[in-house]
């Protein structure tokens, strides 16, 4: 299991890395463009996909995995 520990350390220690709240959740960005927050549901990132393509295609390749809620029905991110 992947913890926000382990995510913070890692993203931080990336050059060009910035850990921010984002609606009062820990969120991760390069270079300005935000890639990585906490989600509000436990054990679980929202993560920014390229497109909406990408997240189709890592939807279906783990589904066990990757989810989508409503509120990001064509936003190119999942949780």
């Amino acid at each position: 299991m992947v913890t926000e520990h382990a995510v913070r350390r890692v993203y931080l220690s990336l050059p060009g890395n910035v850990g921010e709240p984002y609606n009062r959740l820990p969120s991760f960005r390069v270079r300005g463009n935000f890639c990585l927050r906490i989600h509000e549901l436990p054990d679980a990132f929202f993560v920014r996909c390229v497109d909406v393509d990408e997240r189709i295609d890592l939807l279906k390749a783990e589904p066990g995995k990757f989810f989508i809620t409503t509120n990001y029905d064509g936003y190119s991110a999942c949780p």
